[in-house]
């Protein structure tokens, strides 16, 4: 499998210099997630490179969500 390593803060979402603690806060970039949905739709697998420990949580969150 082929895999996209992509940075989270400035990458996918917006930069935020606070600790993103809620899906809520979470915004992503305008097209980020389109752009993601065709990395899948090309056979890629999503990495998410952080340096955030509370981003699984938010991860977790949207999985429920989705």
């Amino acid at each position: 499998m082929k895999f996209s390593i992509l940075d989270r803060g400035g990458v996918m979402n917006e930069d935020s210099p606070s600790f993103i603690r809620s899906a809520d806060e979470w915004r992503p970039l305008p097209g980020s997630i389109n752009a993601i949905a065709r990395l899948c739709n090309l056979g890629f697998g999503i990495v998410v490179a952080t340096k955030q420990s509370g981003l699984a949580g938010v991860a977790e969150a949207l999985a429920h969500e989705g």
